[in-house]
């Protein structure tokens, strides 16, 4: 208002001279005349008062608030049009979103992060504009790349699994779009080694968490500072927790570095001497920290130590039993410290101080092998439970990295030198190309002598013919290692096979064992024992269901399912009697037990590994569980199934009888109405006609008859399948006496009629359809009428004799109480 005034004076004042000038207001004494002074003075208004002028803040400043309280509210809006299924719906979300990321909106944060899940999508158009946003937010040119650095790791340090992992990918175009520079590589290293001024422990895990993000897409970055990764990230002298996390975090960025493709795997340099400091900065971490609480992150970190191990060092089998070695003499050198701290806390928890390993085992200390019965026995009483968890856990996963070895490193190696030494330099570089984790693990074995299939005379004749002799030889190379594996790997006379006996000790003796840390370790040991050989497999396959079946850790059970889907993926004839097993975690009270399983059996029977004709039915009825994920999961599990050819059609008669019997009406509504819908070829609905109009004769459950008219009217009829529902009259006419059958029959006819295109034939037959459910129902009332008069005389005759017993008795109450008086 102020500046208005302003412009309107200068106006005025303009004007002003101009008329001076020209002579056209010349005199004071002219009536008519306005003077410049009195004009502007009409115009100024009053200034307003400090009270006024407070009033006039606060009402911005309330409006400026009510306004930032929307942008909140509209936050929870915006997140769920990120999951809209229109591509413009999506776009103005993203936008959105990075507008109140420039703006500093701290409360869409959440959207923020949310919306970087998109790079996953298929659909190009929301890629690119994923891809254009955080370009917009992590690389702006006008930042500078210690701003750009810093913005990326602060997102990395607060976010989730699922948001790294999308990252990784954006971060995979921005390399290869040359928006991440080497300038920035080198900024990103000096925060890794704390060259740079100030630089906390959080941003060293973070910044080599984005250096494995970006080997992920260029491994020479890792390659090239494979040095600088272990003198700063495998330096750890107090074994605290984020020491600890930088050396797990350095072992994972570097095992992202290696070649994800078998083909990949021959370009590689030379592996490493196994006395490189890389391997004896591994060995020795998992050693020491052997005893050290503080290392929560101590699992994970052995099993990315021991496949780097296995991957890049040579004779990787030697370090792995030096570590062997030296954990089992930690172990019987830090007995009595141990015994001592664990026996008091065992007595404020009432659990058994006692941790044995097997009589029979034999202890390798110092290079030598002795059988000390009665030493093992005492000392090994006194080992601190999680230092007994974690050696096994080394036990179990040196296990399963060494078969992985033998069945892709060392077959490739063999393939390579049986090439080279024929002189064929194309089969050489072919060879590798030829081995796939599923053709080793899954296709050799089901053709192999180990699954019972032998071959004719005539097949091998017929081979060489057409010139398949090569492929007889590789199967002959993968059949010795798979032999190796089943025979002597862990049921030969060594020390793994020497150390299952612990783990089966350990597993069979849950009274003495009682921490749930041993029983995890145990039990996922003993999973990936049977893993590496189906000898193994066969012996204690009931032993890992029992254990699965019986133990109440949700944990436990869940880990133990994710290894039985492995199992079930490498030796599917040994699984294929205990699926039903599997299901019935299905029916589990624990949500997240429900959860996983419904997880692994969806991949289980979607890649054909499992068949579940006869448990379909399981996942069905988690269509209407109470967690919402769960639903989710089982509905897309249907969707995804529809995809097969008659893979619905199939199963669905099943379901029906099943759920029919074991859930309720209401549950069974909102099943069928899901599942139909996926029912949508007319062969398929004629059939189940047939199918469903048969079974109103071969049972007598009212429910269930109401069940299958229900199912008749959500089919999607046409013209012929409705002639054969009318000509199916006959299966079904004596049970229109019930409400609910009737009511269904009758709403398909009605939903049908209201076809626009029905033709005047198909009406003539409707309307001669519903006179004759019309007169069935008539005729069942008077068919019912007889017998609901017999019924009431029935009742009106049992009503008299009991009034005659009433008064009976209370004539013989009265006689006694006469006699009681008297």
């Amino acid at each position: 208002e102020k500046e208005k005034l302003a412009r309107d004076e200068e106006v005025l004042e303009t004007l002003s001279q101009h008329s001076t000038q020209d002579g056209s207001i010349t005199s004071e004494t002219d009536p008519e005349a306005v003077h410049p002074n009195i004009a502007v003075k009409t115009l100024v208004q009053p200034e307003e008062s400090p009270v006024e002028a407070q009033r006039r803040t606060l009402a911005f400043y309330q409006a400026a608030l009510e306004f930032i309280k929307e942008i909140h509210r509209s936050v929870p809006l915006m997140i769920e049009m990120l999951t809209s299924k229109n591509t413009t719906d999506i776009q103005e979300a993203i936008d959105f979103f990075v507008i109140c990321h420039e703006r500093g909106i701290d409360e869409a944060l959440l959207g923020f992060k949310r919306m970087i899940l998109l790079v996953n999508v298929t659909e190009k158009t929301i890629k690119d504009t994923i891809l254009a946003a955080y370009r917009k937010i992590f690389f702006n040119p006008d930042h500078k790349d210690s701003r750009i650095i810093s913005d990326l790791l602060n997102f990395i340090e607060s976010a989730t699994i699922a948001e790294c992992l999308s990252l990784e990918i954006l971060i995979g175009h921005f390399l290869a779009s040359g928006d991440f520079t080497k300038s920035m590589e080198r900024e990103l290293f000096a925060t890794f080694s704390k060259k740079k001024p100030n630089t906390t422990n959080e941003e060293a895990i973070a910044a080599i968490q984005l250096i494995g993000m970006l080997a992920s897409t260029q491994p020479e970055i890792i390659h090239h500072n494979l040095q600088v990764c272990v003198q700063y990230g495998l330096a750890v002298t107090n074994y605290d927790e984020q020491e600890c996390r930088l050396a797990r975090e350095t072992c994972i960025a570097i095992r992202k570095s290696l070649p994800k493709k078998i083909e990949d795997r021959q370009k590689r340099p030379l592996r490493l001497a196994k006395n490189d400091e890389l391997f004896v900065r591994l060995e020795n971490m998992i050693v020491e920290s052997l005893l050290s609480m503080n290392f929560e992150h101590w699992f994970s970190f052995c099993d990315e130590s021991l496949k780097i191990i296995f991957e890049m060092a040579e004779s990787a089998d030697q370090i792995c039993e030096s570590i062997y070695v030296r954990l089992a003499d930690e172990l019987l050198k830090n007995s009595v410290q141990c015994t001592t701290t664990y026996t008091q806390e065992s007595t404020n928890r009432n659990e058994s101080p006692d941790f044995v390993f097997h009589p029979s085992a034999t202890v390798t200390t110092n290079g030598t092998t002795t059988s000390s019965q009665s030493t093992q026995s005492a000392t090994m009483e006194m080992v601190h439970p999680i230092a007994l968890a974690r050696f096994i856990h080394f036990i179990g996963d040196a296990a399963i990295n060494l078969a992985v070895f033998l069945e892709l490193h060392v077959l490739l190696e063999i393939k390579i030198r049986n090439a080279l030494s024929t002189n064929d330099v194309t089969n050489a570089n072919t060879s590798a190309q030829n081995i796939t984790v599923n053709n080793i693990s899954i296709s050799s074995r089901r053709r192999s002598k180990r699954f019972g299939v032998n071959k004719s005379v005539d097949d091998q004749n017929l081979e060489e013919e057409i010139g398949l002799a090569g492929a007889e030889a590789e199967d002959m190379e993968m059949e010795f290692i798979g032999s190796i594996c089943d025979e002597e790997l862990v049921c030969g006379d060594n020390l793994l096979s020497k150390a299952s006996k612990l783990i089966i000790q350990v597993v069979t003796d849950p009274v003495r064992y009682p921490q749930r840390e041993l029983k995890l370790a145990s039990a996922l040991a003993l999973a990936k024992f049977m893993m590496v050989s189906v000898n193994f497999c066969n012996d204690y396959l009931r032993l890992l269901f029992t254990v699965l079946e019986r133990t109440t850790d949700s944990e436990v059970k869940i880990n133990l399912l994710v290894a039985i889907s492995d199992l079930c993926v490498r030796f599917p004839n040994q699984l294929d009697g205990w699926t039903s097993k599997i299901f019935e975690c299905l029916k589990s009270d624990d949500t997240l037990v429900r959860r996983s399983a419904l997880k692994i059996i969806s991949r289980l029977v979607l890649c054909d590994v499992m068949k579940a004709k006869e448990q379909i039915s399981a996942i069905a009825n988690l269509i209407v569980d109470d967690d919402e994920q769960i639903a989710h999961y089982s509905r897309h599990f249907f969707l995804e199934l529809s995809k097969k050819l008659n893979a619905i059609y199939n199963v669905l008669p099943d379901i029906i009888s099943r759920l029919s019997n074991g859930a309720s009406e209401a549950n069974f509504r909102i099943v069928m109405r899901f599942i139909f819908e996926l029912i949508d070829k007319s062969h398929h609905v004629e059939r189940l006609i047939d199918k469903l109009c048969t079974r109103f004769q071969e049972t007598d459950n009212e429910r269930h008859w109401a069940d299958l008219a229900y199912c008749l009217s959500l089919l999607k009829h046409s013209d012929k399948t409705m002639c054969k529902l009318i000509d199916k009259y006959d299966c079904y006419k004596d049970k229109l006496c019930i409400d609910s059958v009737r009511e269904s029959i009758t709403s398909t006819v009605t939903t049908y009629r209201k076809n626009p295109g029905l033709k005047n034939e198909m009406k003539q037959m409707l309307d001669e359809f519903e006179k004759k459910l019309s007169q069935s129902v008539g005729e069942d009332d008077d068919e019912q009428q007889p017998s609901r008069e017999n019924e009431a005389a029935d009742n009106e005759a049992a009503a008299d004799n009991e009034a005659a017993a009433d008064d009976e008795a209370t004539d013989t109450e009265v006689e006694m109480d006469v006699q009681d008086n008297e």
